[in-house]
């Protein structure tokens, strides 16, 4: 079994691979003037990818809310990425 250390020591390296491969994208804010699930589709659209995570540094309802008829499409938080 990995430690914590280890554990994201290989997060990071991933994610730095997939940044580095076009694999994935990082994107520094995704604000949503309100919940609207056509405006967060859009936004996703332009990032072309087959299967999102969108990943935010604090709980945010209206990000969550709008992804969440969007197929493909799981939200999170950072601290349920490091656990």
């Amino acid at each position: 079994m990995m430690n914590r250390e280890e554990t994201r020591a290989s997060l990071k390296s991933a994610l730095t691979s997939g940044v580095q491969d076009n694999i994935l994208a990082v994107v520094d804010s995704l604000a949503l003037d309100e919940v609207e699930t056509n405006e967060m589709l859009i936004d996703l659209t332009n990032l072309i990818a087959d299967k999102d995570l969108v990943v935010a540094a604090d709980y945010d309802l209206d990000v969550v809310l709008s992804a969440r008829y969007i197929a493909d499409v799981e939200t999170a938080t950072s601290a349920t990425i490091n656990s």
